[in-house]
């Protein structure tokens, strides 16, 4: 008994610590743009670091970032979540062409709502460096509309 439990700790130890390492990895800012009715999805990326596109083909083998909106109250979405021209290469680890971002990236989902509201979901994502890559991991986001 004392044996499982000890094993239980050790996985859920691991678990959150390797979590807490690809949270680390980047860090995630939200906004609303007024003026062009844009939801802003900011994403800086630690150096050697590198998040990848929501086009990677998933037959390569990166998880590819993902958004996922909870209904939007009093409003909607406009078409997809939008990107800037990603970082192409051939990668040897996953034996493909892979397509990322270094640095810092912003992605970015045009709405439409004519009065104060919140939208919240989640991004999955998932990092790599040169030599490993971590988990997916899931970000939560709310972000608030003031019209």
């Amino acid at each position: 008994m004392i044996k499982n439990l000890l094993f239980v700790f050790l996985i859920f130890t691991s678990l959150s610590t390797i979590a807490q390492d690809v949270e680390s990895k980047v860090v995630w800012s939200y906004s609303y743009d007024q003026a062009n009715d844009v939801l802003i999805f900011e994403a800086k990326i630690s150096e050697g670091w590198h998040l990848y596109s929501q086009f990677v083909d998933p037959e390569v083998g990166p998880v590819p970032t993902f958004f996922t909106f909870n209904r939007l109250k009093g409003g909607r979405l406009i078409g997809k979540t939008t990107e800037p021209a990603p970082i192409k290469i051939y990668d040897p680890n996953f034996d493909g062409e892979v397509i990322y971002f270094e640095n810092e990236v912003i992605f970015k989902q045009k709405i439409s709502t004519r009065k104060k509201t919140e939208i919240s979901g989640a991004i999955t994502y998932m990092v790599c460096n040169e030599t490993m890559c971590l988990p997916p991991v899931d970000e939560r986001f709310t972000i608030k509309i003031n019209k």
